[in-house]
């Protein structure tokens, strides 16, 4: 006679402990409890029953080899099948979600090109300026020597403007010429300016960079994980062998890290 637990339907073996209610039915001990903690009835006839009021049952087993039954077959086949079908949606869900793991990777990959073109940009404009900067110090140096040499001028010509009216059209020329560089301190000044803006524009692109790195660092390990459960190594470890086998990341990071900590 083969007797099965009404709640999983699975055969009682000898190893299994049994508990019966005080209606007399009979189920898994494991199975009950998690009954019970649901709803204090019978799982069967929904008698009242609590934890209290339920005992084990021992069977006294021969040594006689059971005949399995051709039902007993049919449902043990029937949840083999059941659990096979759950495995493959589960392996099915999972390479949905790889594959979407793989596409998002794909998009940070775009974007962080992208983000490192910028930045070559930038550093082309920071040259630029930083050339266009040594030119206007240049420029400073000669508009000092310019007013050191009207200062002199003016020393010279004080209470000799009659005798000097030949040199007054030169001193109009200096004076424009002076006007002129002072537009021009003005100009370089503003330029200067903008290159302060683009030097915190460089350093959030490269901030930005970094945190796509590292999200992608991420999604890389999840992927990596997926694919090797038994054997996958802890976050840390994984991000320092990622970072260590490309250059171009490290070097941001450490530039980052370096000018903002």
């Amino acid at each position: 006679m083969n007797l099965n637990c009404p709640i999983c339907m699975e055969l009682f073996v000898p190893l299994d402990e049994v508990y019966c209610t005080t209606c007399g039915h009979m189920f898994h001990h494991r199975c009950l409890l998690q009954w019970l903690e649901r709803c204090q009835t019978c799982p069967q006839c929904r008698n009242r029953t609590t934890q209290r009021n339920i005992f084990k049952i021992y069977f006294n087993h021969s040594d006689v080899n059971t005949v399995t039954d051709n039902g007993s077959l049919q449902r043990r086949l029937d949840r083999a099948l059941l659990q096979i079908e759950r495995k493959g949606l589960e392996i099915s869900k999972s390479k949905k979600e790889i594959s979407l793991l793989k596409e998002t990777k794909n998009n940070f990959l775009k974007t962080i090109s992208g983000l490192e073109g910028k930045i070559a940009q930038n550093n082309h404009l920071f040259t630029s300026y930083a050339q266009q900067m040594q030119i206007l110090r240049n420029e400073v140096n000669v508009l000092e020597s310019l007013r050191s040499e009207n200062e002199i001028l003016k020393w010279q010509l004080a209470g000799k403007v009659d005798s000097n009216t030949v040199y007054a059209h030169e001193i109009q020329t200096l004076k424009n010429y002076i006007t002129r560089l002072e537009s021009e301190v003005a100009f370089q000044k503003s330029k200067l300016s903008k290159m302060a803006t683009l030097k915190n524009d460089k350093f959030y692109l490269k901030e930005k960079l970094c945190l796509l790195a590292l999200t992608y660092a991420f999604i890389t390990y999840n992927i990596y994980r997926e694919g090797n459960n038994l054997r996958a190594p802890t976050f840390s470890d994984f991000l320092w062998g990622f970072i260590g086998k490309r250059p171009k990341i490290f070097e941001f990071a450490k530039t980052f890290f370096n000018y903002k900590y």
